[in-house]
């Protein structure tokens, strides 16, 4: 099996990995690589070719807090779109193109319409997280099974 080099992307890459991105016929443009959200950019070569890349772009989770006891439910919705619309102004000060909002299923249906009367679009893409402090297990590295 031929090693894999894993190195940091350089701009002479994006033709290559252009290839790679229309291939794979996934149903997004390819990423804007300058743009300075982009944190991390690697290359996996196989064979001196790229055989693989992964990039790691800031965003951000929005979090939201209502105390359910203060004013009557028209108040508290004019308080949370206030408190939208400044938040929304300051994610874009700061230099953010996008806020995620992950909504538990006892209010997604009825929360998820009221976001939705604010611009947010659900996504159509399953979400996965992972804690990046553990390390993953050395069998899957190797690829062992």
């Amino acid at each position: 099996m031929a090693e894999v080099k894993i190195r940091t992307y350089v701009g002479d890459d994006e033709r290559a990995l252009r290839h790679v991105h229309s291939a794979q016929e996934m149903p997004y443009e390819f990423p804007e690589l300058s743009n300075p959200l982009f944190l991390t950019k690697l290359v996996a070569e196989r064979d001196g070719k790229i055989s693989a890349a992964s990039f790691l772009r800031l965003t951000a989770e929005a979090y939201l807090l209502v105390d359910r006891e203060r004013g009557t439910p028209a108040e508290r919705w004019r308080t949370v779109t206030l408190l939208h619309e400044v938040m929304r102004g300051e994610a874009a000060r700061r230099g953010l193109d996008d806020v995620h909002c992950w909504l538990p299923p006892q209010v997604a249906g009825a929360f998820g319409r009221r976001l939705g009367s604010l611009g947010w679009k659900r996504e159509p893409w399953e979400c996965y997280a992972r804690s990046v402090l553990e390390a993953t297990p050395i069998s899957e590295l190797s690829g062992a099974k």
